[in-house]
Parts: C-alpha cells; structure tokens; sequence
C-alpha cells in the first residue's frame, strides 16, 4: 500500500482541487506559462498561504522589486510586511541590484542557492516553501545552461527538504522552456499550435498544466 502524500496548499482553490489537495512536500515543482499569465499572482499566493500554514517562506523576485511585490500582496490582502518583520518572510530582491542582505547584485545561481541556505539559516527550523519568480531570468542571456542551471538548483536545495515553486516563461514561438522541465517533479505544459485547431499537451511525470487563463491538471500513472 503506498504511503499517503503530504501535499502543500498552493492559496488557489481552484488549482488545489484540480491536483488532489496541492503540491507534494519537498518538490520541486516547474509552472511554465506565456507572458503576462499570472505568474507573480500565483507565487504570491504560494507564499502566503504558507505563511498561513506557519512555513518558513522564501520569495525571489527577479523581474520586479521587493516593494513591488509587498505592495501587489498588499491588493489581495495579504501582509508581506508583517510576515517579514514577525520571522515568518524573506523576499530576496534579484532584480534592483542593492547592497543590503537580502539582494542579489546579479543573476547568479549559485549565488542565488546561497542566499536560499542563507535566508532558511535566517528564518530557522520548519518546514519551507520557496518561490522562483521567475527562474528564466537566470538564463536570459545564455538559454543553453537552463538545464544545467536547473539541475544545480534541484540537486543543492533538496537536501534542505524545501518545497520549491519555479515559474518561467516559454518561448512563445517553440512553446521551449530550456530544459527546467526535464529537472522539475512535476510537470506539464501546453501550448497552442498554428496548424491545430486544439491545444497541443507535452505531459511529464504525474502532471501539471498551466496556461493563460485557464489551469488543468491530468494525473499519469501506470
């Protein structure tokens, strides 16, 4: 008899209902979805609905500020300012480039992975969830490291047991996510094809469909 799946809410009903109660503990789950889908209001509530649940939560923001995203967690009524000051919260800032604690100075993975250790040391013992918004930034530049880059980031951060969101974008054109799928858990994406009058699905192991304004999931088993 296989053993029950502890399984983390996403704070979106809709998508929890839809994967069997929320994603599995201690995975690293890939979102990949177009442009201007969503991706920043999904991590957000990710992040705040651990926060909910009492988990140490990490937020990387790599396409806008750490202002910027208090203030759109703000909109929904959600008080990232409160989690930080109260230990609950740290938003690590990838993208203003600043010299306090909690940036980045640059796009670095490595440097990305240090400060995630870093920042759990910060928030102490418990179980952890961290956002990635977004992953593909880190490869912008050089899209033929995503895979590598990926790798290091799954192969590093699960022997500290976290439970990682990582959302990127795809290349509209090829529906290519540069290789973050091949590492992810759990995955799948869709697109739509000029020659098919329907959705074409890529399914990965066990599932996960994201795609602008519309969320759906197809279990795979044997």
């Amino acid at each position: 008899m296989a053993s029950e799946v502890n399984r983390l809410k996403t704070g979106v009903k809709g998508i929890d209902g839809l994967i069997e109660g929320g994603v599995p503990e201690g995975f690293l789950v890939a979102v990949t979805v177009e442009p201007g889908c969503g991706k920043t209001i999904f991590s957000i509530h990710f992040i705040n609905q651990g926060i909910l649940d009492g988990d140490k939560c990490i937020y990387i923001t790599t396409e806008e500020s750490r202002e910027s995203i208090v203030k759109q967690a703000s909109q929904f009524g959600m008080n990232f300012e409160e989690a930080m000051d109260g230990g609950k919260l740290i938003i690590v800032d990838a993208l203003m480039g600043r010299e306090d604690r909690w940036s980045l100075k640059s796009l670095d993975m490595e440097a990305l992975v240090e400060k995630i250790i870093e920042a759990k040391k910060e928030l102490g013992y418990g179980r952890a969830r961290v956002a990635i918004d977004s992953l593909s930034a880190f490869w912008l530049d050089r899209p033929a490291m995503a895979r590598r880059y990926s790798y290091y980031l799954k192969k590093v951060l699960s022997k500290w047991d976290f439970t990682i969101l990582a959302v990127s974008q795809y290349a509209i054109t090829t529906a290519e996510s540069f290789g973050l799928i091949e590492v992810s858990d759990r995955l799948a994406s869709s697109f739509d094809h000029p020659l098919s009058p329907l959705p074409i699905y890529h399914y990965y192991p066990m599932f996960h469909i994201m795609r602008c304004g519309r969320v759906s999931c197809f279990p795979l088993r044997p």
